[in-house]
């Protein structure tokens, strides 16, 4: 007589099971496993308990995030993070929005060790080019697209595609695709024709066959009679006859292998109107949509719909703010990012946040093959997700502070100034020094090593030292009350200082004098051309922050009226920094005001040749409002610019905003931008 046995197929799968790779996948059951099954977070599967390193997206070693830096070599800007993509956890890709010049278009690269720029070699017809998104079917198969272009990386060189533009002005804001010969950018186009109202951008989409790239426009499709305006933001292909793409005012199309078609998403009878930012789905019965207003649609093959989420779960995104991008693997498992450090998660069931530790905007999202979720954001932010434990780019050491100065003696000290604060750094760590919130110091000048003298306003001069690992205020300087904008040392036995209503002062080594000039105006700035054989300065200039200046001749001061001696019809002049090399080589830097209120300028330079005054070089605008220089061959305004044999040459930080301090620490320069915004550089 035969009998049947019923044995479980768990039994038979764990029996089977005798290679790492091995997994049961969890279908109807949540994390926790049971069974001698262990939970492998990042995957949501159940993997052998016994096999070591089974569940590498739960490995707790950080991956290094990365640093900005530009191909000048300049690090630490805090510029966005538009796009991230890779093929493996030692092939990542993001991309850096607006890094402060042209030879900053470049993409980094993650190589599994260290994070570096990509160098793009850029023609005159790419100089515009910045880029935007990062898209690729392998290593050796990358797109970058961006502002006026499409580059090919083929695993060991860059090629520009697109080069012959069939529109006059375009920009790529996202790519796509399905294999290397189908392959997606979207965007908009700018064109200008004044018998349109509104916006002239019309949408953009490009493809690419593996040989060529064609390129249309998309007709507008306003919501609205008033909306002329189509810029597409994201695109997703499911195959060679199905893709996506959407833009501003809700707009939403799908390609049918032949041409694109509206698919607007009616909720309730309603359509969408808001800026839709992101697009991604598993097939065409799984399609999500993400934008502005905390917009969140899923399409199910046959009608859009809005999940619903615990707002809890949206945490600093609030009703107002933008979902900025979706990625996932398949339908149980869907990543969403955006406004607030916001990451959620769709396993197919339910919702779930991941604790991100930053309130950065999030733009894009990337999953690696062994688990780790990637986002990407504002201010130099990448997140890093290894199942439960979240990493995210540190701040700035400086973020969001008010600093106006920095001075260095070496690179393991260097002093920052600003309004109400002292910082020192060791080479290790930030140290806070006492700084009453009154006092807005504006100059430092190092007297030797860990022991800085600063000036300002509302402080007048105050000297820090650094003893026994604490930062001290060591002395008062001068005495002074007065606010004080400007110090210069010659020699520890030659310093002088500047400020208000004619105050000039002199350190001699033993103590400080006031010094008797023929000025009651507001000092602003001092220098002093360099010393000659008897160890004296030629000349030592102090600027009254209207277009005049003092200068002593080691006898007496004279009034210098009409500094540049070159006239100007506009309201007036304001000078605010004067450096140079030599008696014959001096510049001055300041503001040329447009309007008679004093509230609008533009940036002014001039230079001194020993006899006569020049413009300065390049033009003022390149240079930018200077408010700091380090040695006469470094400046720091629009960009950094360092004095050679041929003039000033500019170098791209990263940083768009106004540069506000530059100093030497030997092997490295360092550079203080608005806002805490600190970026350094090795040079020999």
């Amino acid at each position: 007589m035969s009998r049947s046995i019923s044995i479980p197929l768990t039994l038979i799968f764990v029996g089977l099971c005798v290679l790492p790779a091995c997994v049961r996948k969890l279908e109807d059951q949540p994390c926790p496993c049971t069974g001698g099954w262990t939970c492998c977070v990042s995957q949501n599967r159940c993997l052998p308990a016994d096999v070591p390193n089974s569940c590498p997206g739960d490995d707790p070693t950080p991956v290094v995030l990365p640093e900005i830096c530009t191909t000048d070599g300049w690090c630490g800007a805090r510029a966005p993070l538009t796009n991230v993509w890779g093929t493996a956890d030692d092939d990542i890709w993001v991309v850096v929005g607006l890094v402060g010049g042209v030879s900053s278009a470049s993409p980094m690269h993650f190589d599994g060790t260290a994070w570096s720029p990509m160098t793009l070699s850029l023609s005159p017809d790419q100089e515009t080019f910045a880029p935007a998104a990062i898209w690729g079917t392998g290593s050796s198969d990358v797109f970058l697209a961006g502002s006026d272009g499409i580059a090919h990386y083929n695993g060991s060189t860059w090629k520009w595609q697109d080069s012959e533009k069939q529109f006059e002005e375009h920009s790529w804001a996202a790519l796509g695709g399905t294999t290397p010969t189908d392959v997606w950018a979207v965007g908009a186009s700018f064109s200008v024709d004044l018998s349109v109202p509104g916006s002239p951008f019309t949408g953009l989409v490009g493809h690419y066959d593996g040989t060529q790239w064609v390129s249309q426009l998309i007709p507008n499709i306003p919501l609205s009679p008033d909306d002329s305006t189509l810029q597409l933001t994201s695109v997703w292909a499911a195959s060679a006859t199905d893709a996506w793409t959407v833009g501003v005012g809700g707009t939403i199309l799908r390609w049918d292998g032949s041409q694109w078609n509206a698919r607007p998403a009616l909720i309730d009878g309603a359509p969408v109107t808001q800026n839709l930012l992101g697009v991604w789905g598993s097939g065409e019965k799984d399609v999500w949509v993400v934008g502005r207003g905390a917009t969140l649609l899923h399409f199910d093959g046959s009608a859009w719909s809005r999940p619903n989420i615990d707002t809890d779960l949206l945490g600093g995104l609030g009703a107002t703010g933008a979902l900025r991008a979706v990625w996932g693997t398949g339908p149980r498992d869907v990543w969403f990012a955006g406004d607030g450090g916001v990451l959620i998660h769709w396993d197919g069931n339910r919702w779930s946040a991941a604790p991100t530790a930053t309130a950065q905007p999030l733009n894009a999202l990337w999953k690696s093959p062994r688990g780790d979720v990637w986002a990407v954001g504002g201010d130099a932010t990448a997140v890093h997700g290894l199942g439960g434990n979240w990493i995210a780019t540190p701040p700035a050491p400086l973020e969001g502070l008010p600093v106006t100065a920095i001075r260095a003696n070496s690179e393991n000290d260097i002093w920052v100034a600003g309004s109400g604060l002292v910082r020192h750094w060791d080479g290790q760590s930030w140290l806070a020094c006492d700084a009453q919130d009154s006092w807005r110091f504006e100059r430092i000048q190092i007297m030797g090593p860990n022991d800085a003298l600063l000036v300002g306003s509302g402080v007048g001069m105050k000297e820090y030292a650094i003893a026994g690992g604490a930062c001290q205020v060591t002395g008062s300087g001068s005495g002074t009350s007065m606010d004080m904008h400007d110090i210069w040392a010659n020699a520890p036995n030659d310093i002088w200082a500047v400020g208000a209503q004619g105050t000039v002062q002199h350190f001699d080594g033993a103590s400080w004098s006031d010094v008797a000039v023929p000025t009651t105006a507001d000092v602003v700035a001092v220098w002093g051309s360099p010393t000659d054989v008897l160890g004296e300065p030629i000349y030592v200039w102090a600027l009254t922050g209207g277009d005049t200046a003092i200068r002593w001749d080691q006898t007496s001061w004279t009034v210098i009226s009409g500094l540049t001696g070159l006239g100007t019809i506009r309201p007036g002049v304001s000078w605010n920094l004067i450096t140079g090399t030599g008696p014959t080589d001096t510049w001055v830097f300041g503001k040329e005001f447009l309007s008679a209120d004093l509230q609008t300028f533009v940036p002014i330079s001039r230079h001194w040749n020993g006899t006569a005054w020049s413009r300065g070089t390049p033009d003022d605008e390149a240079f930018g409002t200077v408010e700091d220089s380090w040695a006469g061959d470094w400046l720091a305004g629009k960009s950094v610019f360092r004095l050679g044999e041929l003039g000033w040459a500019a170098e791209s930080t990263g940083e768009w905003g106004q540069l506000v301090g530059i100093a030497n620490a030997g092997s490295v320069v360092w550079v203080l931008g608005q806002d805490g915004v600190l970026m350094h550089r090795p040079f020999p």
